[in-house]
């Protein structure tokens, strides 16, 4: 008997007793598509690899499909365009380790080998060698301050005046009544802010410490290798300083004159040299800028506070630590002005060095012929120095300040450049972006296994080289001079003193997975300031009776280092392997990293005793040494990139899975329909 039977499609049930007529069981030579069977076609040769080649990939777009072929007797990889029809092989590298597996994602062609994971981007017709990493950038702060005094930068152009209820001639150094206290704070806490808001925030400058950070933008919008914090400082105390030159009164003083004066500093910035500044341009379809972070300003003195008396000294030390701006440096003045020099001075080179300045030297420079400086100022609501150093160590949030683009801060290398903020601008600062936190971007990732998935990179078996760290430029304020004071008559000698150079380097110790590592950033030349880091110089000081002390020179630049990662522990100073210098590193309670805060004013000296012990079979840290193994182990780990930027793992795409090793990945998806 002939019979139709109508064809209902592939059956679900696993019993053919219990399917109906014209369901199919299974097929060979046939795949259902479309509600249609249709035949699987035996392969076409499109051409034939020569002995010891192999496709090893396709690389396909919207705009090409290259067949990727690894030619094993002399390690080159080529490729080969399908649209042209041609066995001309084209060459894309030559590697140097072997390739456990290649993927891409969109135009970037990735070679996981065993030296890391290799980057090859298609652009312009060809592929373009990125290497195995993103660059290291170093990029150099500094402050070039603008003294203002009140009476000069004020639109009154005066002094102003105080008063209070009266004081009799004998107390008036003493701790003032709560009565005064309330008064003299209210007028002067008035003056000051709006000086300060005239002078700073309103002029896009900085009266206060602060941290700074710079990341790379790459060109999906994700920053990646976060700076250390960097702290500058336009005063390290209490600023402004507010001081007094008259007290008045019948019989008991009632009233006195004021003035105020601030250091207004701008920021400027160099691009350093380094080992990966030679290939930046390479990167320029990747790096998008180079983006600017700030923290808010971290107040010396308590707005809430009040004024204690008009007898307070130790301002006098507060230091500003950077460049000084005047406009006169071939001509003497000889009138109070501001931005310019006030009497002879021996030299004005020090216009061009980046120094520790105090309050009094400044006033002494610009506002007085006779190179005297107020004996006094007034005891503002200061912090006192732990409270300040704990608003520093918990400065964990920054917004952005600007953004600098890659191709000008190339162009720009070797030359200090200024940052231009636009007026107001800080007056919203807090509403501006917020730099996101770092999580290990700066280290170098190795892996066995990759999976592209939803256009997202997946990789496995997986094992990190540990970041070299900062070099002391990148992560201190600039700071390249010291100098020696002093006067002859009304003309001030101010003989600098150039940092010495010498063969320093900064090296890391870490402590992960049970085991002591070491890091080490780059050294010598681009090491040259840390000598000065620990190195305080011994001077004979003579009081104004004649007597002569020996003392030793103190610090306040590098006082804040940072290493993003948690488990750093230790950071020393080495001159030609000779341990130098050793600082103790915490991690950080807001951020991903370790570091220190040293206290300012700090004589400086070797002091280290017993360095780690390391677990590596590793050459001691030299002149030229650093890491070439991937000493960390991540076996059990998942990295998972952002979509279409295989550059950037963040820290949500990162899992943990289970506690074995991973062995390779793939996807668990479930067809939605038929043909799926």
């Amino acid at each position: 008997m002939i019979q139709d039977i109508k064809y209902n499609g592939y059956s679900a049930s696993p019993s053919d007793y219990e399917c109906q007529d014209g369901d199919l069981a299974g097929a060979i030579g046939l795949v259902p598509d479309n509600g249609a069977m249709k035949p699987i076609l035996p392969p076409s040769v499109i051409m034939q690899c020569e002995e010891n080649e192999r496709v090893v990939f396709i690389h396909s777009s919207y705009s090409f499909i290259h067949y990727i072929i690894f030619n094993s007797e002399n390690s080159t990889l080529y490729y080969i365009d399908k649209s042209l029809y041609s066995s001309n092989k084209v060459e894309i590298a030559q590697m140097a380790y072997s390739i456990m597996q290649i993927n891409a994602i969109g135009n970037t062609l990735m070679a996981l080998t065993e030296d890391g994971i290799y980057y090859y981007l298609w652009v312009d017709g060809a592929y373009k060698s990125l290497g195995n990493h993103l660059p290291e950038i170093d990029i150099s702060f500094g402050l070039v301050g603008r003294p203002r005094l009140f009476s000069l930068s004020d639109e009154s152009k005066s002094t102003f005046s105080i008063s209070f209820n009266e004081i009799s001639e004998g107390n008036l150094y003493n701790e003032l009544s709560e009565a005064n206290k309330t008064k003299i704070t209210d007028q002067i806490m008035a003056k000051v802010n709006k000086f300060v808001a005239q002078e700073t925030v309103n002029k896009g400058r900085f009266c206060f410490p602060f941290l700074v950070r710079y990341a790379l933008r790459l060109y999906d919008g994700s920053l990646v290798h976060h700076s250390a914090p960097i702290l500058m400082n336009p005063s390290t105390k209490t600023a402004p300083w507010v001081y007094w030159t008259r007290a008045k009164g019948k019989g008991a003083y009632s009233t006195a004159t004021c003035n105020i004066l601030l250091v207004a500093a701008n920021l400027d910035y160099n691009l350093e040299s380094n080992d990966d500044f030679y290939i930046l341009e390479e990167w320029k379809d990747v790096i998008k800028g180079i983006d600017v972070f700030i923290s808010k300003p971290i107040y010396t003195y308590d707005q809430n506070g009040k004024v204690s008396s008009f007898n307070d000294t130790d301002n006098h030390t507060t230091k500003f630590i950077g460049r000084l701006y005047a406009e006169n440096r071939t001509t003497t003045n000889n009138t109070l002005a501001e931005d310019k020099l006030l009497g002879n001075f021996s030299s004005k080179d020090f216009l061009d060095h980046y120094c520790e300045w105090t309050y009094a030297q400044i006033y002494a420079m610009y506002y007085s012929s006779d190179r005297s400086y107020p004996a006094t100022t007034f005891n503002l609501p200061e912090f006192s120095d732990n409270k300040v150093a704990e608003s520093i160590k918990n400065t964990s949030t920054f917004y952005k300040l600007c953004s600098i683009d890659l191709s000008e801060a190339i162009e720009n290398h070797g030359t200090r450049k200024d940052i231009v903020v636009d007026n107001e601008y800080l007056q919203s600062l807090v509403t501006r972006e917020v730099m996101t936190d770092d999580y290990l971007s700066h280290d170098n990732l190795c892996a066995n296994h990759s999976f592209v998935y939803n256009s997202r990179l997946n990789l496995s078996g997986l094992r990190r080289k540990p970041f070299r760290g900062f070099i002391s430029q990148s992560m201190f304020a600039y700071c390249n001079g010291m100098y020696n004071w002093g006067a002859n008559g009304t003309t001030l000698n101010i003989n600098m003193v150039p940092y010495s150079y010498g063969r320093y380097s900064i090296a890391v110790y870490i402590k992960e997975n049970d085991r002591t590592l070491v890091v080490q950033a780059d050294a010598g030349l681009y090491n040259y300031n840390d000598l000065q880091l620990f190195n305080s110089l011994e001077f004979t000081y003579t009081d104004s009776t004649g007597n002569s002390t020996t003392r030793k020179s103190r610090h306040s630049w590098g006082c804040y280092v940072f290493y993003p990662n948690p488990n750093a522990f230790k950071l020393v100073i080495y001159n030609i392997g000779q341990a130098c210098y050793a600082i103790d590193l915490q991690p950080h309670d807001f951020l991903n990293g370790a570091f220190a805060l040293l206290d300012y004013e700090l004589v400086r000296e070797k002091n280290f005793t017993a360095l780690p012990t390391l677990d590596m079979e590793i050459t001691p840290p030299n002149f030229n040494w650093k890491v070439t193994q991937y000493p960390i182990s991540v076996p059990n780990k998942i990295y998972t990139s952002e979509v279409n930027n295989p550059f950037y793992f963040p820290l949500l795409g990162i899992n943990t899975i289970g506690t074995g090793d991973i062995l390779g990945i793939s996807t668990a998806a479930k067809a939605l329909s038929e043909g799926q």
